[in-house]
């Protein structure tokens, strides 16, 4: 079975705040299971999204709003 992480161990990694995690999982970049009522992630999915750091984040808010905008534009 997989290691699955928490909602605030994805938000470390991408360096973007937990509210965030939940825009991304309603935009489909990522998908959650509830486990005892919380939501865990693969870390494996979660380690194919741009600016994904294991120690270090580097992904920011206006990062990650930039890249929705530019999304929104094709």
């Amino acid at each position: 079975m997989l290691d699955l992480i928490n909602t605030e161990e994805v938000a470390y990694r991408l360096g973007v705040p937990p509210s965030y995690v939940a825009q991304m999982e309603e935009d489909g970049l990522i998908e959650s299971k509830k486990l005892a009522g919380e939501k865990f992630y693969d870390p494996f999915q979660i380690s194919r999204l741009p600016g994904y750091q294991l120690d270090t984040p580097s992904l920011n808010q206006s990062q990650y709003l930039l890249a929705l905008c530019e999304e929104s534009t094709y």
